[in-house]
């Protein structure tokens, strides 16, 4: 609304005088905005209003002083109240219209989330499968694992045992054996001691179990999947669009895209405007000649085209 405390207009060459009594008119006065606001709420509709007439008259007097024509509108600049979207997608449904009233939490429209769906099944089964092998690694070594380890350095060592006879047998033969055959057995005497060497060593840390370096990492990863899927869900919800919780009902002003618009987010990411319909504001075009006329604090009255037989 115009600050008309802060307007200044030149002052009129010689304008003539005249004599009845200086009407007022104040458009920002307290009274006139709740007035309009109240009934605003009641009778007026999506569509703007023409307001055609605005008779204004000084407090206590009853003639008629000045006319003029303007509209209602929404009180700005706090209103309209822009909802965004937080997501780049394709605009999937439209759940209202302009000039629907609209609560708290109620849906305005919905992204196409199809995508992000199946990314949260897929981060809920990575992050399942990181759970179950902490809790393993956690839980330790099971006494089974430990006995199988036992059982194969057993057969390690009953293989080492027969390579290093079988090795010392050939070499004792001397020139009776050829020569691949002593090579031979001597490859699986090295080959036996190695994987006595491997048994003897798994052995060893399924007893000591698991080092606290691999916990930290089995963690690490159980952390990073949930976080995934934390995201994913978020990125899911954030494809329905709802009514900000103001505490009471609004009004949408406009719908600023239609279906299968493609949003995105740093760019035209507002989809609905909305706005309080007990706050509106009038605005009257007034002569540059009729401005000395007004003043805060007047007494107005409002006829509007929609309501010809209610005056505010």
């Amino acid at each position: 609304m115009v600050d008309l405390s802060r307007l200044h207009i030149p002052e009129p060459a010689a304008p003539p005088r005249r004599h009845w009594s200086t009407a007022l008119l104040a458009v920002s006065t307290f009274a006139a905005g709740l007035a309009v606001a109240h009934w605003g709420a009641r009778w007026f509709g999506s569509r703007p209003i023409t307001v055609t007439t605005a008779t204004v008259q000084t407090a206590g007097s009853s003639e008629a002083g000045l006319a003029a024509g303007g509209w209602i509108e929404v009180a700005r600049p706090a209103w309209p109240l822009v909802v965004p979207t937080r997501v780049n997608e394709r605009i999937e449904s439209i759940a209202v219209k302009d000039g629907d009233m609209v609560k708290p939490g109620q849906v305005l429209a919905t992204m196409y989330d199809h995508d992000l769906k199946n990314r949260v099944v897929l981060t809920e089964a990575r992050l399942t499968a990181a759970q179950r092998e902490a809790a393993l690694i956690k839980a330790g070594f099971r006494s089974e694992d430990i006995s199988a380890a036992q059982a194969r350095l057993n057969r390690a060592e009953a293989t080492l045992t027969y390579a290093r006879s079988r090795s010392e047998r050939t070499r004792s033969a001397g020139s009776s054996l050829a020569q691949d055959a002593v090579d031979h057995a001597a490859a699986d005497e090295q080959v036996a001691i190695a994987s006595r060497a491997e048994a003897l060593a798994d052995l060893a840390r399924f007893k000591a179990g698991y080092r606290p370096e691999e916990l930290q990492a089995a963690e690490a990863r159980v952390a990073e999947a949930a976080a995934e899927r934390d995201l994913a869900t978020l990125q899911c919800r954030y494809c329905i669009i709802t009514v900000p919780d103001l505490g009471r009902p609004l009004r949408v002003l406009r719908v600023l895209h239609p279906v299968g618009t493609w949003i995105d987010k740093d760019v035209n990411h507002n989809l609905v405007e909305l706005y309080d319909p007990a706050l509106l504001q009038i605005r009257v075009d007034v002569p540059q000649r009729n401005v000395r006329q007004v003043a805060v604090g007047a007494v107005v009255e409002v006829h509007t085209d929609a309501h010809p037989d209610h005056t505010w």
